[in-house]
């Protein structure tokens, strides 16, 4: 299983979450706005995360903030 920690700046990372599907997608299927914007063509990976684990304390990681 692959997971991501969301990393909060002076703080640390308080929880994590399970990575349960990865997808590239066009900013027109992620955004569903009726109006034109500038990078509408662009493809962004789009994480669908699940069960969120959180810590007890936030841990700090050595080196960064």
């Amino acid at each position: 299983m692959t997971r991501i920690a969301p990393y909060f700046e002076g703080q640390g990372i308080i929880c994590y979450y399970d990575i349960s599907a990865i997808q590239i997608k066009a900013w027109r299927d992620i955004i569903r706005l009726r109006i034109l914007i500038q990078g509408r063509s662009r493809k962004y990976v789009v994480l669908t995360l699940k069960n969120k684990v959180m810590l007890d304390d936030y841990v700090r990681i050595k080196g960064i903030g």
